[in-house]
C-alpha cells in the first residue's frame, strides 16, 4: 500500500480511478490494470514522440502540447480499456482534434482550460497519432473555429474578440495536412470576424 502524505492547506491530491460495468466482476482486471495503466511501474505500452513531450502515464497518458499539438506512435497492444490520453497546454482560443496521420481520419476533441482530451482502442492497430490545433495563428488572441460543412470541405471562423485591429497569419498545421489551403494573412476589424470555406483532401471523420 502507498504511503500518502499527511494532508496540510498546501497538499493536492490527485485521484485517479477506474469504472466499469456488472460485467466486469473479475476483481483480475484490477491487478491487470494496475500492472499495464501505469499504477504499480511503467506502463505495457510504448509511445513514440515526434512533438510534444510526455508529462505522465498513471491511467492517462498525459502529453505536453505546447508546440500546437503532440504527434507520436503507438503500437499495437491488447490493455484493460481504451487509453485515455490529454494534450495540455493548448491554446484555448483554437480547436483541437485528433488525427489518425496513416489512415488521414480524424475527429474533433472536447476541450478545456487549454487540455484536449481523446481516447484510442491500442488493441484496433499500430497508431500514428496528432493531437492538437488542426489550424493555427500568429496571434493567440485571434479565435478560431473550424466545422465540416460537406464532405469536401470546412468552414473556418476567424475572430477579433479585441478593441483593437490585429494583423495575423492563419494556416494549416503541420501535421493536420488534410486541406488543399495553404493559409493567408488578413487584418480583422476590432469584434470582427472573417469566414473561409477551406476544401478538403480527404473525407473521412474518424
Amino acid at each position: 500500500m502507498e504511503e500518502l502524505p499527511t494532508p496540510n492547506a498546501a497538499t493536492t491530491l490527485r485521484i485517479l480511478a477506474l469504472g466499469g460495468t456488472y460485467a466486469h466482476t473479475d476483481e483480475g482486471i484490477l491487478e491487470e490494470a494496475r500492472a499495464a495503466m501505469g499504477f504499480d511501474g511503467p506502463v505495457a505500452y510504448t509511445v513514440e514522440m515526434e512533438t510534444g513531450a510526455v508529462l505522465d502515464t498513471r491511467l492517462v497518458l498525459a502529453l505536453d502540447g505546447s508546440d500546437g499539438g503532440a504527434a507520436f506512435a503507438i503500437p499495437a497492444i491488447a490493455l484493460p480499456s481504451a487509453l485515455p490520453i490529454t494534450a495540455a497546454n493548448l491554446n484555448p482560443n483554437w480547436p483541437a482534434v485528433l488525427l489518425d496521420r496513416d489512415a488521414q481520419r480524424w475527429r474533433p476533441l472536447g476541450m478545456l482550460d487549454g487540455t484536449a482530451y481523446a481516447t484510442l482502442d491500442t488493441e484496433a492497430h499500430d497508431w500514428r497519432v496528432f493531437i492538437g490545433h488542426p489550424v493555427v495563428a500568429t496571434n493567440p488572441n485571434v479565435v478560431l473555429s473550424l466545422t465540416q460543412i460537406s464532405d469536401s470541405a470546412l468552414a473556418l471562423e476567424i475572430h477579433n474578440p479585441t478593441g483593437t485591429t490585429i494583423e495575423t497569419t492563419v494556416s494549416p498545421s503541420l501535421y493536420f495536412d488534410l486541406l488543399d489551403w495553404g493559409g493567408m494573412t488578413l487584418a480583422l476589424a476590432p469584434g470582427s470576424s472573417t469566414i473561409l470555406t477551406l476544401p478538403m483532401r480527404v473525407t473521412a471523420p474518424l
